[in-house]
């Protein structure tokens, strides 16, 4: 019985905040939360704005213009506050977000903003391509000789395969990019000349993305490229810190545009290991569909003839890199006639 009238008077009993005229803050939280269009979960979350936007006549920061913009207003609900008198009451707020640029001042501040851009993009790239020529294995003879050092008349037709092959290379995409192979019996023709040209003209025509500071180029002689593989083999026991055979490999697999000058000047004991170097490069560049450029002085078949240096198999392959072409270049020596070395 004693218990029965403890919980008879205790719901009859009113709560203090009810019986002082005051509202309770969970009451008050309730209340906004309803105005909401929510549910109280017993935790307050920031209040999201809703928003009006509407066409509204503006002025232009820049060239102080009328332009037909937008207005768009949010509209806020401050967090309930105690006021002194009044009891606890919310406040509505609201921010109102103008159009500040006409079209012409907005296009003409983007156009601005995507000249500075490539400005400094231009900067970085000057620095890369310096880079490049130094780190892609020209012969350092060669480095400044462009296309326009040539003489127009002479080797009219090799010179302007060279230069369209550079023209139409494209660094980003160079997959599928045709071969090349350029053939000369006698020295001096030019070769070595044309394909530092393709290279430096393909260098200095990249506008590429300057964060990407890849080399697309690789230059290597053939007998460079023999000797370097050969050394790989005899390391000592400081090995860890020199070139391994698969480093090299990677190299030239990987790289966008591989040039091999004077394949075909190497003079091995046995033709085994040239055979296997030259297919193992070709075959990789095939599979990865990047092209190759190669000056040699063999022929393609017959006896000491790049089939011989490279195999068949190689051969063949590298033929259908070339979309079946080849650039002959004969006459006279071009360092004989321009006496350079």
């Amino acid at each position: 019985m004693v218990e029965q009238e403890r919980n008879s008077s205790g719901n009859n009993e009113e709560p203090e905040a009810s019986r002082l005229g005051m509202e309770s803050v969970g009451d008050i939280l309730r209340r906004v939360q309803r105005n909401r269009g929510g549910k109280f979960s017993g935790q307050t979350s920031p209040a999201q704005p809703s928003q009006e936007t509407r066409a509204e006549e503006c002025e232009c920061d820049t060239c102080h213009e009328k332009f037909p913009g937008e207005v768009t207003t949010y509209y806020f609900t401050s967090p309930p506050a105690y006021a002194y008198g009044t009891g606890w009451r919310e406040d509505f707020l609201s921010r109102e977000v103008r159009s500040k640029e006409c079209p012409k001042c907005r296009h003409a501040r983007e156009e601005e903003d995507r000249r500075q851009e490539e400005e400094e993009n231009e900067v970085h790239r000057v620095v890369i391509r310096a880079k490049w020529r130094k780190v892609c294995g020209l012969p350092s003879g060669l480095k400044c000789t462009r296309f326009d050092d040539f003489e127009p008349a002479y080797y009219r037709s090799p010179l302007k395969l060279c230069r369209d092959y550079a023209k139409n290379f494209n660094v980003g995409t160079p997959q599928g990019t045709p071969s090349l192979l350029m053939y000369s019996s006698e020295p001096g023709v030019g070769k070595t000349t044309l394909m530092v040209c393709i290279a430096n003209y393909i260098i200095e025509n990249w506008r590429g993305d300057p964060h990407d500071t890849t080399c697309p180029i690789r230059f290597e002689s053939g007998p460079g490229l023999v000797r370097r593989i050969r050394a790989t083999y005899n390391l000592g026991p400081d090995r860890d810190r020199h070139e391994r055979e698969e480093d090299v490999y990677a190299e030239l697999r990987g790289v966008k545009l591989l040039m091999l000058d004077d394949v075909g000047k190497e003079q091995p004991q046995s033709y085994r290991f040239t055979q296997e170097v030259y297919w193992y490069i070709i075959d990789e560049r095939v599979k990865a569909g990047l092209p190759v450029v190669v000056s040699s002085k063999l022929e393609m078949t017959g006896p000491g003839s790049l089939e011989e240096l490279m195999t068949v198999d190689a051969v063949d392959r590298l033929f259908g890199m070339c979309r079946g072409q080849r650039v002959n270049l004969g006459g006279t020596s071009y360092r004989k006639r321009k006496l350079i070395p």
